[in-house]
């Protein structure tokens, strides 16, 4: 799948092309929006365009000036400019630069489809070989990802379609019996308005390649809910015990509160054997998120197991059933695990 940018200066223009482009029923998915070019050459290492839909006429940095930068800095970005204006300094700056398409507004779906064709062509060919590979990884991730998304939300509830999409999709690692893990951050929605300008898409994308770094070697799958707003962990079962589990957000837990100021907390359902059981598993982890009375910032997982015994530098935290372990970061922030 195609990450796309969409830039322009009024929030309604934003908002109606990325909604054309989700209509286009293209291998495609707008990752990250931007005012102007500026802010725009400051989301690119975030959200990683292969192509960006841009307007000309812009304050800050206009759309001349983003044309130049990104041919000087990210000349593999392919562009598709926008414009309700047929000046001739526009499309000259739109050919010196190697834009794949120059659409006036008002933009039909059909334009909008073929420029965005156009668009993919280029950068399949501008591909290396190790790009390639990568693209490919790239793609059977989201692919991964939409597919589970499509279960958990009981979009796909056929079970021979799960078992068939589980196979090409789930092989490596195979999924047998399992349990979800739902992570839930404090102080989401305000950080997403304060510091990423409403935009919580672009806050959850940066988060969940925090946790895909920070998970890379772990037999597991990452995904986001249908919300957007919770991170999803199917874990294969010897994985997903208490302690297992605290140990794998432990470090994620750190890395944004640091980073971000936001603090995690975890539900985790019941073992699974078939993945149509996910929806209810789902839900499950979620309710134990409602009940979880911590605030502030600690770390802490709910879970139906047995109160979780303590690993090495963590202290119980006696007197209480269940019992919780208590282990400090470097920052010296409280992280919590407790069972329920």
């Amino acid at each position: 799948m195609f990450k796309v940018m969409v830039v322009d200066d009024e929030s309604w223009g934003r908002k109606s092309v990325s909604k054309m482009i989700a209509k286009l029923e293209l291998d495609v998915e707008v990752v990250a929006e931007a005012r102007n070019g500026a802010e725009a050459l400051e989301l690119i290492p975030i959200s990683k365009p292969q192509i960006i839909v841009t307007d000309m006429n812009m304050p800050v940095m206009n759309g001349q000036q983003f044309l130049e930068q990104l041919y000087h800095r990210y000349n593999y970005i392919k562009i598709i400019v926008i414009s309700g204006h047929s000046q001739f300094e526009y499309m000259k700056a739109a050919v010196t630069y190697q834009a794949c398409e120059y659409v006036l507004k008002p933009v039909s779906l059909a334009d909008l489809k073929s420029a965005m064709i156009k668009a993919m062509q280029a950068s399949r060919s501008h591909l290396s070989y190790e790009q390639r590979q990568q693209y490919a990884n790239e793609m059977r991730k989201l692919r991964t990802e939409a597919f589970l998304q499509n279960v958990t939300a009981r979009r796909i509830a056929n079970t021979a379609d799960i078992v068939a999409n589980a196979a090409k999709l789930l092989a490596d690692p195979p999924i047998g019996r399992y349990r979800l893990a739902v992570c839930k951050l404090r102080w989401f929605r305000e950080l997403a308005e304060t510091k990423f300008n409403g935009n919580a898409d672009l806050l959850m994308y940066s988060v969940e390649n925090m946790m895909h770094e920070m998970t890379r070697e772990a037999a597991l799958y990452v995904y986001k809910s249908d919300d957007r707003t919770r991170l999803c962990l199917l874990l294969p079962e010897s994985e997903s015990e208490c302690v297992a589990v605290r140990d794998l957000f432990l470090p994620f837990h750190v890395a944004v509160s640091r980073m971000l100021q936001l603090y995690a907390v975890v539900g985790l359902s019941a073992p699974r054997d078939r993945l149509d059981q996910l929806p209810e598993a789902f839900e499950e982890a979620a309710d134990r998120l409602h009940g979880n009375p911590l605030q502030g910032t600690e770390f802490a997982i709910k879970s139906d197991d047995s109160p979780c015994a303590p690993s090495e530098g963590c202290e119980v935290l006696g007197g209480s059933t269940p019992s919780c372990c208590i282990k400090r970061s470097q920052a010296g922030r409280r992280l919590l695990c407790a069972g329920c």
